[in-house]
């Protein structure tokens, strides 16, 4: 009886441990873009919907179907790896940006924030591994530049 009770706890421990082990692998191992963003190769519209900053909302409605632009843009999500992270709302966490990617008649709603947070389709949430503030600067850049917002709202009235 002692022997069985001894098997059960060291058993136990061990899978405890190999638990421990893979939610570890899981959440720290760097995705690389193509994993994260699926179909970023066959990409037919970018629809970019929105930009937000401390103070403003800025809201826009642009179609970008030029395959030169649109290969800018998501090359700009190629230059970082990701880790997985528990669910985060990044909506009012700094600068932010919006937009909806479509690829096979497939829509992706892909938010990112100016701290490194990448969010698809409000289940699944990515931290960039390196670069975060450029490429965010640069998909800025990008989508905000040159466009003229048809509505914006001022958070702080």
């Amino acid at each position: 009886m002692q022997m069985n009770r001894k098997k059960y706890y060291i058993g136990t421990f061990a899978g405890i441990v190999i638990i421990v082990l893979i939610l570890f692998w899981y959440f720290r191992m760097p995705l690389p873009a193509d994993i994260v963003l699926k179909g970023m190769d066959s990409v037919e519209k970018i629809n970019f919907g929105d930009y937000r900053d401390e103070r403003w909302d800025y809201i826009y409605n642009i179609d970008i179907v030029d395959e030169k632009k649109i290969n800018k843009i998501m090359g700009e999500f190629s230059k970082s790896q990701y880790t997985r992270v528990t669910y985060k709302n990044i909506i009012n966490d700094g600068r932010y940006l919006s937009m909806a990617i479509i690829h096979d008649g497939t829509i992706y709603r892909v938010g990112i924030n100016d701290q490194g947070y990448l969010n698809i389709d409000d289940d699944a949430t990515y931290k960039f591994t390196k670069n975060n503030s450029t490429i965010f600067n640069e998909l800025k850049k990008h989508l905000v530049s040159g466009n003229e917002p048809f509505y914006e709202n001022d958070k702080t009235r």
